[in-house]
Formats: C-alpha cells, structure tokens, sequence
C-alpha cells in the first residue's frame, strides 16, 4: 500500500457524476501549490486506498477528501 502514501491529500471522486466532476475541475483550477490528488472512485487505485484505510463506502456518488 505504500504506493499510495503520499504527504499530499487525496481527493476520491464519482468518475461519472457531472457535479462531482465540476468539482475537481474547480479545485484544479483554484489549487495553484498543487495541494491535491485526485482519484476516481471507479478505480482500483481508489478502492486499493479504501480498503487500506477501512473505509466502506455506500454511495460511490461521492468526493471524500
């Protein structure tokens, strides 16, 4: 799991939702330092990260942070 481990937040977004999607276009464009990362919920990277932290999560239309 170490390949995920990063000193920068994740964000884990719906891949398919439209307002979930705006989001991330929003935060790319507002985050000038290059804070975040970004991944879909759709991914096996995301669900790798998921299970690593225990995290079951119910509603994929989701961002968690």
């Amino acid at each position: 799991m170490d390949d995920y481990i990063s000193n920068k937040p994740i964000i884990l977004f719906d891949g398919i939702c439209n307002l979930c999607n705006s989001v991330v276009k929003y935060v790319i464009k507002n985050d000038k330092n290059k804070v975040f990362l970004f991944c879909s919920l759709q991914s096996d990277k995301a669900r790798d990260i998921l299970i690593s932290l225990n995290y079951k999560i119910t509603n994929p239309e989701s961002i968690i942070l």
